[in-house]
């Protein structure tokens, strides 16, 4: 088996099949297993990977899985790494995206997890938090990794301007007024 070049992915991996081009050997590949070493370092059923098996993690982590292929009825064999790095995707917090409607102006508030956006395509930050206009606010989250894990949402804020009322001249009556109609 020729070495194999490191794989990464988020949330998840899910094992090749045997024959992916990613192998080259000029044996087939037989087995996916947790060590090195063939069947005599991996007894147990839970230390083989089968195609399609998927590995999962809620942090970051690095799985090493051995592509193993065999010729002949004496176990001549050799076994090949393939490191797979299983990045964490952020997760932005919902209660955090919520439409908001304010008098005025409206602060965003910090987040827990990625910042805002004024636009989807998540190029252009917000750095001032003080919105003055009703706009749409895009939340967005990255692990900067290769593959860039992300998460997105986007909530509104709506601004309603405070009325104004005329300032209305002193009045002066004898016994009486009677309020005019608006």
């Amino acid at each position: 088996i020729d070495p194999i070049a490191p794989i990464a992915s988020c949330d998840n991996y899910t094992v090749p099949q045997y024959n992916d081009p990613m192998f080259t050997s000029s044996t087939p590949i037989t087995k996916f297993y947790k060590n090195a070493g063939g069947i005599a370092n991996n007894p147990l059923a839970s230390d083989v990977y089968a195609p399609d098996d998927v590995i999962t993690t809620s942090i970051p982590l690095v799985v090493t899985i051995y592509a193993y292929t065999q010729a002949g009825s004496v176990p001549c064999f050799t076994d090949e790494p393939l490191v797979v790095t299983i990045n964490k995707s952020p997760v932005i917090v919902a209660s955090e995206v919520v439409s908001v409607t304010s008098c005025d102006n409206y602060t965003l508030l910090p987040l827990t997890v990625g910042n805002y956006f004024s636009d989807a395509l998540h190029t252009t930050q917000i750095t001032n938090f003080t919105l003055t206009s009703t706009q749409p606010v895009y939340v967005y989250a990255e692990t900067a990794t290769n593959p860039n894990c992300t998460d997105s949402d986007s909530f509104v804020v709506t601004i309603v301007p405070t009325p104004t009322i005329d300032p209305i001249a002193p009045i002066a009556s004898c016994d009486n007024y009677t309020v005019p109609q608006y």
